[in-house]
């Protein structure tokens, strides 16, 4: 065999493995894609709405200091405004956790239970505000 033919067939060799590592890389990278996409759809979109969760409950909470703590009732409506946001967005999350969850879904079922037993105990902390500052205010302001 001469010379040009055995380069000729070693060049055909390295283009045959060159094209053959470009389909396996290939076939990995679409099975890279479909793991990431299953890991987007159930643990990181989990932990995300949890840590959404946990900032908003704490935004509640700021904001129900702030309504205890106003001056005034402008400052009242805005906290309220914000624990309404603040409330929808959670209950969003947990749409998402019950969803994607993979676990067990009754943890999740009590977390919202739980979360939704509270509304009724920050609308009286509301109400008894909302009642004091009106009396409060409706004086006259020399005696206040």
């Amino acid at each position: 065999m001469s010379l040009g033919k055995k380069i000729g067939i070693g060049f055909m060799l390295l283009l045959l493995l060159f094209a053959g590592l470009n389909i396996h890389s290939l076939i990995q990278m679409k099975t890279l894609s479909s793991l990431t996409q299953r890991l987007y759809k159930h643990p990181l979109a989990v932990s995300n709405a949890v840590r959404d969760i946990n900032y908003q409950v704490v935004c509640i909470q700021r904001d129900m200091k702030d309504v205890v703590l106003a001056d005034n009732e402008k400052q009242v409506h805005r906290a309220v405004a914000s624990i309404e946001s603040a409330q929808q967005s959670v209950l969003q999350s947990f749409d998402i956790l019950q969803e994607r969850f993979l676990g067990d879904k009754s943890k999740i079922l009590e977390a919202r239970q739980i979360f939704i037993d509270w509304k009724p105990i920050r609308d009286e902390v509301i109400a008894l505000v909302s009642r004091d500052s009106e009396r409060k205010y409706s004086q006259n302001p020399a005696d206040a």
